[in-house]
């Protein structure tokens, strides 16, 4: 119910209506794309939305398994949660399958500009039980939490290792407690999800600044009170209202603490941000040792991050990069805090 009741919530709206070509999804196995039908249905016209020149090469964050919602067209589709299946051959345009039960499992063919990115989870990046050559996992000294170490030296400007994130989410907190309650409500029935639900739940939350707690409640109590209905609901079950506060503000503690910003997309207005299995360990150092890229690629999942030697490193040196931007380093240390 939570997953729907958040899901189902539209996230805004914007730009100039436009008409959908929608097809039916029906029941079918997961993947196969259904037959175009016409948009009488639930468009009341015949015609595909025509897409917008594209914008330069700025990154793409519609790829297929994205939540995605409709943003300028007509009526009762603004705002709608969808599913990238994948993209259009002949229009370039992008399949997407409507994610609520009131349309049926209908579909349609979306240009991208009319689609405004939600989050990915891609499950299957933690599948191969790895650990990047030359890196190891170990708790650090002080308060930092488990992070990354060097096994071995790396010169400086050496490739450490490159990684894929596994979750995806516009910088929204609504977005990321909807990709929680999505891996939550799947991870029983899907050994990917699953996975992908303990490498979160594994993140380091330790020692958070204070009014980062307090900005992760806010938007907890927030969210809560949408996914169990409203004021009403939460007088009715106090309990199980501060349960699940607690939870979300723990759910955004994880994010808030271990996510990295990626470039900003034509279809995100407020930037995308990303987990990984390893690259979330890294902390951070006034005297970093490695830096960190995003490098755009043809994969699914649009790229992948990029660690490099800042400087020589030694094994057993700690793997740690600046959080902040690169003038932090300069500044002195009552401003860094």
């Amino acid at each position: 119910v939570a997953v729907r009741q958040l899901c189902g919530a539209s996230p805004r709206r914007r730009g100039t209506t436009q008409t959908l070509a929608l097809w039916v999804a029906g029941h079918r196995p997961h993947g196969r794309m259904p037959q175009l039908m016409s948009s009488a249905v639930l468009a009341g016209e015949a015609e595909a939305l025509v897409g917008a020149p594209a914008t330069g090469a700025a990154q793409s964050w519609i790829i297929s398994g994205s939540i995605v919602y409709l943003t300028g067209v007509q009526g009762d589709f603004e705002g709608e949660p969808c599913e990238v299946m994948d993209q259009h051959e002949e229009t370039g345009q992008r399949r997407v399958r409507m994610l609520n039960p009131r349309f049926q499992g209908y579909g349609a063919r979306v240009p991208e500009h009319c689609l405004q990115f939600g989050y990915s989870i891609f499950a299957d990046v933690l599948a191969e039980d790895w650990l990047p050559d030359g890196v190891g996992v170990q708790q650090i000294q002080g308060e930092r939490g488990r992070g990354l170490v060097a096994t071995k030296g790396f010169a400086k400007g050496d490739v450490i290792f490159a990684e894929q994130p596994y979750l995806l989410a516009a910088d929204d907190t609504n977005e990321m407690c909807r990709a929680f309650f999505m891996m939550r409500s799947r991870a029983p029935n899907d050994p990917a999800m699953k996975q992908a639900l303990s490498a979160f739940e594994g993140l380091c939350t330790s020692n958070p600044p204070s009014s980062a707690r307090q900005k992760c409640r806010a938007a907890a109590e927030s969210a809560a009170q949408a996914a169990m209905g409203g004021e009403a609901a939460v007088a009715k079950n106090p309990d199980l209202w501060k349960q699940e506060v607690a939870l979300l503000t723990n759910v955004l503690l994880r994010w808030e603490m271990n996510r990295f910003c990626l470039p900003l997309g034509a279809s995100a207005e407020t930037g995308v941000h990303a987990l990984y299995r390893f690259l979330s360990r890294l902390n951070h150092d006034c005297v970093p040792t490695v830096t960190v890229s995003w490098e755009p690629s043809g994969n699914k999942r649009g790229g992948c991050s990029v660690v490099r030697a800042l400087c020589d490193i030694a094994p057993e040196d700690v793997l740690c990069f600046n959080y902040g931007p690169s003038a932090l380093l300069e500044w002195k240390i009552g401003k860094r805090r």
